[in-house]
């Protein structure tokens, strides 16, 4: 990884030129008991107790023996029948099917480990969003080799790669939260029901959302790991792998309004057992995050021999946040936080005099406004991006220092020019990807439940858009 990536290797002077401000916040650990509470809102969560016969009591899918969570489909042949137009207001069955068949070299060491760290970028962590503390993994890099693999959102929600700057569906099957490992890629079923308007989503069939898939390139095969989804009264099922095996997640009840569940998978087992640690929910070292009286803390997985968990204090409220090694990048309305979670010293790289030239209502840039200035946010070999207002996306340029804005459009023609909103920015360290949705399209309905571009951008050219702005142009990847 490159120095220049590195918040304490970012130079004073940079941090000068960009107005940055460093303080020394140590934070302050104190020990908090147990508490076990039903999930009424993201803010309100914390890791539930466990008695001791829930420890080693697995989840039983209540529509499937036990023996058929382990049992392998036979392959069949890619669905030909193409995803249902919204127009069409009909249902599509989900059907198993095979997945793209290729040999993947591997890359080096020191670039699957700049790909893990990047991978952190993707599955960023809110309080206030769908994205929750487990994340949404729709884009993941696959640290072995490089190739990207995202759901394609403004099209099929199939699985898709891109590879050596080339895009190809992976698997015809819907799929939520991409998982890579060893070569392999792990995802769970999604019908989309209701997810954009006017459009039924997909038929389940026997498929049921959550449950658990394996994808392997080197022979094309997708294999049935967990039915995850059978397990009655399930939702918001969340997924991670890593050395040790499959972990999972869902909320028994109502979304927002049940008990988190967290199980573990070895790899080649059959039957999950409870997960103390709740592995699915992102932390950083032994500490998880969650809320304590609505505020944002690091928790120990851990339980001290009195019962309790050691907590870390953490200041604002974090809107979009992830950890890379030891430090915690947070939007804090109009700047990026950087804090050393050893240290306490934090980076603020503070865009509000590129938001005063950006923004069209001053007013919402006051403190007290209580507008949500930056929405989402990623961070490149060489830049860190913000995005804003819908359709600004804002630029730091770290070895410069320079700030700098533009809006994004599919095309630069006067008479059908319009500025794309952004959703959501992701990244493989270099290229600079998005999911978006058009302005004039958004007129329509203000819902937020419209198809998504899924693009790139291309950030190496800047034009001036036909109405006089800044404007970098979008390569839609799927049409």
């Amino acid at each position: 990884m490159r120095k220049k990536m590195y918040c304490f290797l970012v130079s004073l002077a940079i941090v000068g030129m960009i107005g940055c401000a460093t303080e020394a916040t140590n934070p302050t650990i104190t020990p908090t008991s147990i508490v076990e509470v039903e999930k009424k809102d993201t803010k309100a969560t914390v890791s539930p107790t466990v008695t001791t016969e829930e420890k080693d009591k697995a989840p039983t899918p209540t529509k499937a023996e036990a023996e058929s969570a382990t049992k392998t489909p036979t392959p069949t042949k890619a669905s030909s029948s193409a995803f249902v137009t919204k127009e069409e207001k009909k249902k599509e069955t989900i059907t198993k099917t095979d997945g793209l068949c290729e040999q993947l070299e591997q890359v080096d060491a020191s670039l699957q480990a700049e790909y893990t760290e990047y991978n952190v970028f993707n599955r960023k962590l809110s309080g206030d969003s769908e994205l929750g503390l487990s994340g949404q993994s729709e884009f993941c890099i696959d640290e072995t080799t490089g190739v990207v693999y995202f759901v394609n959102k403004g099209k099929d929600y199939y699985l898709y790669r891109i590879k050596d700057g080339e895009v190809a569906l992976a698997v015809a099957m819907p799929v939520k939260q991409i998982c890579t490992y060893q070569g392999s890629v792990y995802f769970m079923i999604e019908n989309y029901y209701d997810m954009i308007a006017g459009y039924d989503g997909y038929e389940l069939g026997e498929f049921h959302n959550g449950d658990i898939y394996c994808y392997t390139p080197a022979d094309g095969t997708v294999q049935l790991v967990y039915e995850a989804g059978a397990i009655e009264n399930s939702c918001d099922h969340r997924l991670t792998v890593n050395e040790k095996g499959i972990y999972f997640s869902y909320t028994e009840g109502e979304k927002y309004i049940g008990i988190d569940k967290f199980y573990y998978l070895p790899f080649g087992a059959s039957e999950p057992i409870h997960d103390a640690e709740t592995t699915t929910w992102k932390g950083w070292d032994d500490y998880v995050f969650t809320y304590l009286d609505g505020d944002l803390v690091l928790e120990s997985r851990t339980v001290q021999e009195d019962g309790t968990r050691e907590t870390i204090e953490l200041s604002n409220r974090r809107i979009r946040f992830c950890v890379r090694g030891d430090y915690l990048y947070s939007a804090e309305r109009t700047y990026i936080s950087c804090l050393n979670l050893k240290t306490g010293e934090e980076i603020k790289y503070d865009f509000l005099e590129m938001w005063k030239s950006a923004a069209w209502n001053q007013s919402s840039l006051e403190p007290n406004s209580g507008v949500r200035v930056i929405e989402t946010f990623t961070v490149t070999e060489t830049d860190i991006w913000v995005a804003g207002f819908g359709t600004i996306l804002g630029r730091l340029d770290l070895e410069t220092g320079e700030l700098s804005y533009s809006r994004i459009c599919k095309e630069n023609k006067a008479e059908n020019s319009p500025y794309y909103i952004i959703q959501e920015l992701y990244t493989d360290g270099k290229q600079l990807y998005v999911t978006c949705l058009s302005h004039a399209e958004e007129k329509r309905a203000w819902t937020w439940r419209q198809p998504a571009y899924f693009a790139r951008i291309q950030t190496d050219t800047v034009e001036k858009h036909v109405f006089g702005e800044n404007i970098m142009m979008l390569e839609v990847l799927t049409e």
